[in-house]
């Protein structure tokens, strides 16, 4: 083996066991694997998910009883081409920029339900997860995954056009 190469992987051998030795006695080791148990992203959160992921049943019986409020997570420009009535545009891409709209629109105590484009959006999630990390109770959160790619088809979702 020559000589350079030799040297370098004696290197990244004695550098990756000096890292694991570090790691073993720290007082709070860094964890070998990611536990996203504790995530706050459906995503990433199976259990989460579980709890908080709606059926079209779920949704229309909100809308029926007006119990739910919802809070459309895809870009502005596809809100515009329409969206379930009396639903907030939260873009996931641009959250940040609408969190005071969230604070002054959406309950504190009521359930919201969360949507986006639908399949395999993971748009929902992120706004799910901001809303939570803002310091909404995600007891009151919901997701509806297959989102307005099934909404959108239903004569029985108020449907309006254009921005809010």
């Amino acid at each position: 083996m020559d000589r350079p190469l030799l040297k370098a992987w004696v290197l990244v051998i004695a550098s990756s066991g000096a890292g694991l030795f570090v790691n073993a006695v720290r007082a709070k080791p860094l964890p070998w694997v990611i536990d996203t148990r504790g995530s706050v992203n459906p995503g990433e959160n199976k259990e989460l998910a579980a709890r908080v992921e709606l059926t079209l049943d779920d949704v229309l019986e909100h809308l029926r009883n007006g119990t739910g409020t919802f809070v459309d997570a895809r870009k502005p420009e596809q809100f515009a081409e329409g969206h379930v009535a009396g639903a907030i545009n939260i873009p996931s891409t641009e959250k940040e920029q609408h969190i005071g709209k969230a604070f002054a629109m959406l309950p504190r105590d009521g359930v919201i339900i969360i949507y986006c484009e639908g399949g395999n959006c993971e748009a929902s999630n992120d706004v799910f997860a901001f809303l939570v990390g803002a310091g909404f109770d995600q007891h009151n959160l919901r997701i509806f995954k297959p989102g307005w790619e099934v909404l959108g088809q239903r004569s029985d979702v108020p449907v309006l056009y254009g921005v809010e």
